[in-house]
């Protein structure tokens, strides 16, 4: 992991964990326990 983030993406009260690598992108949504997106 080379990098963390946290915050909002839309204006809903939701956040969003960012987490990057050399390699991949991943954007989880917390309270819904669930990917919101995954690039290689």
């Amino acid at each position: 992991v080379t990098s963390l983030c946290v915050g909002r993406l839309t204006e809903d009260e939701r956040d969003v964990l960012l987490i990057g690598t050399v390699t991949h992108v991943l954007a989880y949504q917390v309270e819904d326990n669930a990917d919101l997106f995954y690039k290689e």
